[in-house]
């Protein structure tokens, strides 16, 4: 924020910074609504937030500094963050329920993708759950061979072992792989002859 016209952070003027933010929003966006109701007490809210930081961090009342466009822009992301917070957590439950291995991906990295969403989860799923959906999220033949395999396996342990679940899944994936590329194609010809 402070590249354009090479300002030290603390003299981020706080006009240039409410001309950046304003500027920020689609109209009619969810963040344009959100900033129509936002702007007009941002100022002192940050204000506020920045003095209680400030006293809670030990500086006295007297030399807390005054309240800086860095600062404001700080306290607009915190703000910004906290209030979309619901939404992308239910985006992200969405995508996590929707998620399934790629016809080209293996497993593993399909493990990987749902691991990447666990943060914006939140602790939405458990566990238990998190390892049942990446055995049934798995391709077909891939989950027929993993769940012949850890069927005797109580479902409460599959989370603890998902490393070795996907690595088991990655071989079968590979075979199932190798053997579709090497099955031998039916010409038409073949299929006349019967």
């Amino acid at each position: 924020m402070r590249g354009r016209n090479k300002l030290p952070m603390s003299s981020v003027p706080i006009p240039e910074t409410m001309e950046l933010l304003q500027g920020l929003p689609i109209l009619l966006s969810s963040l344009d609504v959100w900033w129509l109701n936002e702007e007009p007490t941002i100022v002192a809210a940050a204000t506020a937030w920045h003095t209680t930081e400030q006293v809670r961090k030990g500086v006295a009342a007297a030399a807390i500094p005054p309240l800086d466009g860095q600062t404001l822009f700080n306290f607009y992301l915190s703000r910004l963050d906290t209030y979309f917070a619901k939404d992308r957590k239910n985006e992200a439950l969405l995508n996590f329920k929707q998620l399934r291995q790629a016809k080209d991906g293996s497993p593993f990295m399909f493990l990987r993708a749902m691991k990447l969403l666990g943060p914006q989860l939140g602790g939405a799923i458990p566990p238990e759950s998190f390892a049942s959906n990446f055995i049934y999220g798995l391709e077909a033949e891939v989950r027929a061979n993993i769940m012949a395999k850890y069927v005797t396996v109580p479902r409460e342990n599959w989370y603890n072992q998902l490393s070795a679940i996907a690595a088991d899944a990655d071989v079968v994936w590979s075979n199932v792989q190798h053997e579709r590329l090497n099955r031998p194609q039916r010409s038409s010809a073949d299929n006349k002859e019967k």
